[in-house]
């Protein structure tokens, strides 16, 4: 008998790596945002309300003068700071904001390991918030940094920078299963379909667009 009865109890553990979860979809992500949005606007609103750092800006608007920079960058870092007092035991946590939990979705890094806090503020929530602070230029890059969401891997440009992805908790893939390559079956290439040729074309309308949803199915 070979067996060592000092050792210690063996157990089949999963690391917490190889649970891969699917994409979160855009309209849960969006739905997030919005949440988020809502909740960090309103306690901005009130904060700078209650501090009174607006007034004199309002007097000068209300006079047709445009806000200084300064006032416009120090307004942006009041609502960093409450978006991270607000979300950042969360994200360091699970990798999730308030509406990200909400919506049951999170931040993860590509292969699917918890990205640390440090990573996620430096990296992918400077990008996402300091830029829109700028003058002209600001606006438009936040407008193009959220359209990249729908690329077909979903993700914004704030992700690729920092290396993450926001995926759906509830919904992990199967072992060998990969994410769609593209984002729609009309997408995959014409030249990737195969279906047998008939001499009825309705027919092979018919074949080429399941042939072209099966091929999208299996990962494009």
């Amino acid at each position: 008998m070979n067996e060592n009865v000092y050792a210690a109890p063996s157990a089949n553990l999963v690391e917490e790596n190889e649970i891969r979860n699917a994409l979160a979809s855009r309209w849960a992500r969006l739905g997030a945002s919005l949440l988020d949005t809502v909740i960090v606007f309103a306690l901005h609103v009130l904060f700078i309300y209650l501090t009174g750092i607006i007034t004199d800006q309002l007097e000068g608007m209300s006079n047709g003068a445009q806000p200084d920079l300064t006032y416009t960058i120090l307004v942006s870092l009041v609502g960093f700071a409450i978006y991270f007092l607000v979300n950042g035991y969360l994200l360091h946590k699970n990798g999730q904001t308030v509406g990200k939990k909400a919506l049951g979705i999170k931040i993860v890094k590509l292969d699917g390991r918890k990205a640390s806090f440090m990573e996620l503020l430096a990296k992918r929530y400077s990008l996402y918030f300091l830029p829109g602070s700028i003058p002209v230029v600001g606006p438009i890059f936040s407008l193009v940094n959220v359209l990249f969401i729908f690329g077909g891997q979903r993700r914004c440009i704030h992700d690729y920078v920092a290396g993450t992805k926001v995926v759906d908790c509830n919904v992990e893939l199967e072992d060998g299963q990969q994410e769609p390559a593209v984002s729609h079956p009309s997408l995959v290439p014409v030249s990737d379909v195969e279906y047998e040729v008939t001499d009825d074309v309705n027919e092979n309308i018919r074949r080429f667009k399941e042939a072209q949803k099966m091929k999208y199915e299996q990962g494009g």
